[in-house]
């Protein structure tokens, strides 16, 4: 079962599965975010502190301005000076040496723990012990 965030956007209430998130992009007091779904992206109120509460591991914030789903990150390139992220539906997202560097941390060890579950997953599939 996936788990949602629910989002509020004027009177209404949307369940938004944390899968189709690829990320969030806070603008001043308001957050956009970028989704797989039909609709793309929705806009709402909020803070990144009160909707971090709500995300699980995958979710890597290292910077101000977003929080990156993990699982749609395609490319992480650093070349001459400039620091970008490129999500999966094609967005390229710059950042500065330090916060990319600590994205960079981030994703590498949510690598690692996926890496890991998967091994543990097979191992109980297959009873086999490691």
């Amino acid at each position: 079962m996936c788990k949602k965030l629910p989002v509020r956007i004027r009177r209404s209430i949307y369940m938004i599965p944390l899968d189709e998130i690829i990320y969030l992009e806070n603008e001043l007091r308001k957050i956009r975010m970028h989704t797989t779904d039909e609709q793309g992206e929705y806009c709402f109120y909020g803070t990144f502190r009160e909707i971090s509460e709500e995300l699980d591991h995958r979710f890597i914030g290292g910077s101000r301005t977003y929080i990156l789903n993990a699982q749609h990150i395609r490319a992480l390139v650093d070349e001459g000076g400039q620091y970008e992220v490129v999500m999966s539906n094609g967005h390229q997202l710059d950042f500065c040496k330090n916060s990319f560097l600590r994205i960079r941390q981030a994703y590498e060890m949510w690598i690692r723990e996926e890496q890991e579950e998967g091994q543990k997953h097979r191992v109980r599939q297959t009873g086999a012990t490691p």
